[in-house]
C-alpha cells in the first residue's frame, strides 16, 4: 500500500461523506474508498509492457552496387547470394568483422540489422580490379556474413587488397568500410576495458 497525500485523502473523504463510492485512478495508482469511515485502499497498477515493434524497414537502405564491386568479383556465388538476400530484405543474422593490425585488435560480431546493412553497403562499394596486388603479411582483414540459411559469405583482405584464391587483387574505396569496422572494434575495446 502506498501512502496517499493528505489533500487527496481529504477530497476522497468529502466525496465519501456524500455517500458516494469513490474509485479514482491517478496515473499508475488506483485509490478506492467505499464509505465515509472506511479505510482508503491504494493499489499500484503496473503499466503494460510496450509491444516490441517488428522491424519492417531498415533506416539504412540497401544501395545500388557498382559493376566492379567485390560482390561481383569473378562471378562469386556467395556475393550473388548475399545480394539476392539483401534485395529481398533478408538481412544476415550476424556479421563478423576484423581489421587486423598485427593481432592487436579483436574481431567483432554484429547482430543489429541496421549495422549489418551499413557494412554490406560499404562492402558493396569496395571496387576491385584484375590487377594483382602485393602480398602483405600480418594485415589480414575480413567481413563474414552469417546468412539466414546457416551458410557464410566471407570476404578476406590482405592489407588493402582482396585475397582471392592464391592471389591478392587491388581494391579502391574501402576506406569507409574499414573506418566503420575500426569504430566497431574501438567500441568493443571500450566495452572490454569497462568491465
Amino acid at each position: 500500500m502506498e501512502r496517499v497525500p493528505s489533500r487527496v485523502k481529504k477530497a476522497l473523504l468529502a466525496l465519501a461523506a456524500l455517500g458516494l463510492g469513490v474509485a479514482i485512478v491517478l496515473g499508475v495508482m488506483s485509490v478506492r474508498q467505499v464509505g465515509p469511515f472506511a479505510p482508503v485502499e491504494v493499489t499500484i497498477i503496473p503499466e503494460p509492457e510496450p509491444e516490441p515493434e517488428p522491424i519492417t524497414r531498415m533506416s539504412v537502405p540497401v544501395t545500388e552496387i557498382p559493376a566492379d564491386s567485390v560482390l561481383f568479383f569473378q562471378n562469386n556465388e556467395g556475393g550473388a547470394m548475399l545480394i539476392a538476400d539483401m534485395n529481398a530484405g533478408k538481412v544476415p543474422t550476424s556479421c563478423n568483422v576484423l581489421y587486423d593490425e598485427g593481432g592487436s585488435l579483436p574481431d567483432v560480431t554484429v547482430t543489429d540489422p541496421e549495422v549489418i546493412t551499413a557494412i554490406y553497403n560499404y562492402l558493396a562499394h569496395v571496387r576491385v580490379s584484375n590487377e594483382e596486388g602485393s602480398y602483405i603479411t600480418d594485415a589480414y582483414h575480413h567481413v563474414s556474413f552469417a546468412m539466414q540459411d546457416g551458410t557464410y559469405v566471407t570476404f578476406r583482405f590482405e592489407g588493402g587488397d582482396l585475397a582471392w584464391g592464391a592471389f591478392d587483387y587491388v581494391t579502391t574505396g574501402s576506406g569507409p568500410l574499414w573506418t566503420l569496422v575500426r569504430a566497431l572494434q574501438d567500441n568493443q575495446i571500450d566495452i572490454v576495458w569497462e568491465d
